[in-house]
């Protein structure tokens, strides 16, 4: 057995799950007019904003609330395929509306743009929650699907640390 093949295999879900920030978070992203656009039978992706390597899409009718968190696939058509020869990805990404995080999962990634060409990899499991960022796609997808009534990072960190005291019993480790 190649003795590799766990490190390729860790690394690769790294990156998937991590779905490089510049992507995402870079200053320069731009939301756009609603334009929709199908790359795939069934599905009918909405154009939401423009960063310099990527164009972010949705699927709106994938929209789901539950409480605070905000579910929602989308896709990220990259102009240039990265290192790993991904051109483009799609993914669920959750918000948590009340913390100020998001965590991606399900991701399945494309050599072609739009989700055409060959399947890269496909990774289901979902990444740890992470900080929604100052400026970028995200930030802007937070807004949008969480609204102006989220509250501030200020508020955002006091509840989850109020949270994560609260799930602490006295002598018992931290679950």
């Amino acid at each position: 057995m190649d003795s590799s093949r766990p490190l390729r295999r860790a690394v690769v879900v790294a990156a998937a799950l991590l779905v490089p920030a510049f992507l995402v978070y870079g200053p320069h992203s731009t939301p756009s007019e609603p334009a929709l656009v199908s790359a795939r039978p069934g599905i009918e992706w909405t154009r939401f904003g423009e960063a310099a390597p990527a164009t972010l899409y949705v699927d709106a009718s994938s929209l789901e609330r539950e409480g605070n968190i905000v579910r929602i696939v989308e896709l990220q058509d990259l102009k240039a395929a990265d290192p790993d020869g991904v051109r483009s990805r799609s993914y669920l990404n959750e918000y948590d509306c009340r913390h100020r995080m998001h965590r991606i999962g399900q991701v399945t990634s494309h050599a072609g743009a739009m989700l055409e060409g060959q399947r890269l990899f496909s990774v289901a499991e979902m990444g740890y929650w992470r900080q929604i960022p100052g400026d970028g796609l995200f930030r802007q997808a937070f807004r949008h699907h969480c609204g102006a009534a989220t509250p501030t990072a200020a508020e955002a960190a006091a509840s989850a640390t109020a949270s994560a005291a609260a799930s602490m019993e006295p002598g018992l480790p931290a679950r």
